[in-house]
């Protein structure tokens, strides 16, 4: 990634845009359809009557939503969250985020050039700890949705909750890394990805802690 945090800015503006485009099912001229665009000029203020580009706007979207934290030097807490939400208390060197995106299976994490994807389950928050080289990543509940609005849950949509580690920042630090589950035991590689089992107690997230070495 590079280092002007300029870039990432217009990126995200580009990324994000779609979702402002979306119209609710209460507008009065095109319940629940999409448009092109949200024209911002003062005189304007409203949204496209056309549904144009947004499709292909939008597939951008799916592939390249997620959590991306970036220090960013020119801000007072020296972090910054885009499609997340930065928790308090952040210091130099360690921080929270939580996921705000649509989909929650992606993660960026600047200072480690480090993505993360969740091939089953989804993220539900993040604590990282740059002095102590830990990363915890608490996956939400693995419950599948209920049949009817206040009905039972189903079984597990999964058995399994996988984690695949990439390092697209080739000249960010951090190498060597481990995973392990809640239990301090450490978590195997399948296919490529770390392959744990989720939370036993229906209800209940899963925590693991991702380590590195420099």
């Amino acid at each position: 990634m590079p280092d002007d945090a300029f870039l990432l800015r217009t990126a995200m503006g580009a990324l994000t845009g779609g979702y402002g485009s979306i119209l609710p099912a209460s507008h009065p001229t095109s319940p629940g359809a999409v448009s092109m665009g949200f024209h911002t000029a003062p005189f304007a203020l409203e949204y496209d009557p056309r549904s144009g580009d947004f499709g292909l706007g939008f597939f951008g979207v799916t592939l390249e939503a997620g959590a991306y934290l970036v220090r960013d030097a020119e801000l007072p807490a020296g972090w910054a969250c885009f499609m997340c939400n930065l928790g308090p208390g952040a210091g130099a060197t360690a921080a929270s985020f939580a996921p705000g995106d649509g989909f929650h299976v992606r993660a960026y994490l600047e200072p480690l050039g480090l993505w993360l994807v969740a091939q089953t389950g989804a993220f539900e928050g993040f604590f990282l700890d740059l002095a102590a080289r830990t990363l915890r990543i608490d996956f939400a509940p693995a419950l599948a949705a209920p049949a009817a609005p206040g009905g039972a849950h189903a079984a597990k949509p999964f058995s399994a909750l996988r984690l695949k580690v990439a390092k697209p920042g080739a000249g960010r630090p951090g190498s060597g890394w481990a995973l392990r589950d809640a239990a301090g035991a450490p978590v195997p590689v399948v296919r490529g990805a770390f392959q744990f089992a989720p939370n036993s107690n229906d209800g209940e997230g899963t925590a693991v802690t991702l380590t590195w070495q420099d």
